[in-house]
């Protein structure tokens, strides 16, 4: 491969992750909306040709055919087994806060929320309900990996693939991501109830360590 393909390659990664850190954090903001569940829907049926598809995807891909095989699906469901998993009220079987994974006792608004707090405002951003909803929800890693992704892509040119914002986004899935999304996950793939979440995790973090490798 030549050069340049090798570098218009790249750029159009940096361009697609934009589209993946935002479709995971709308998969765990909130409860699993139809939009959600028809963009999910969607990967297996604009795959028509068969085209290949990374390790990441397969589990998507899975999904996206069991939901279009499923006309029994109901969206009533998959909100009550985000609610079981990810809310409560009785022990919670995946908690969605970094912090917990930190903490024997599972306790929010820890250090690490803090430490989370500071990378965020060192990139210039603040989370709205800080004071309500801990910074490191997932939904809001995502959302700020999502950011980082719109600055990497609009600061690499085909003349320079080197981006500052790398080395952040590189830090943070090493530093905090990789360190409790995979027990995170581990936690879905026990207690939940339905392939839906099982396999969006799955996904997730086959593509944070996908990722972490294809930063440079």
């Amino acid at each position: 491969m030549k050069q340049t393909e090798i570098i218009e390659s790249y750029r159009n990664y940096m361009k697609d992750r934009i589209g993946i850190y935002m479709f995971f954090r709308d998969a765990f903001f909130v409860k699993p909306s139809e939009e959600l569940v028809d963009k999910i829907k969607n990967i297996y049926l604009n795959n028509v040709e068969g085209e290949d598809i990374f390790d990441w995807e397969e589990p998507l891909f899975e999904l996206s055919k069991m939901l279009n095989q499923d006309d029994n699906i109901k969206l009533d469901e998959l909100k009550a087994e985000y609610t079981y998993l990810f809310i409560g009220p009785k022990k919670i079987p995946a908690p969605i806060f970094e912090s917990v994974y930190h903490s024997d006792k599972r306790l929010l608004f820890t250090e690490n929320t803090i430490d989370v707090r500071k990378i965020y405002q060192k990139s210039g951003l603040e989370v709205l309900r800080k004071n309500q909803i801990p910074d490191d929800h997932l939904a809001y890693e995502m959302e700020f990996m999502y950011y980082l992704a719109h600055k990497i892509e609009s600061d690499i040119t085909n003349e320079n693939l080197e981006s500052k914002v790398v080395a952040t986004s590189k830090s943070f899935l090493e530093k905090h991501l990789l360190k409790w999304v995979p027990t995170f996950c581990a936690n879905v793939e026990q207690y939940g109830e339905s392939e839906f979440y099982k396999k969006i995790c799955s996904s997730l973090l086959k593509f944070l360590v996908f990722d972490n490798d294809m930063l440079i």
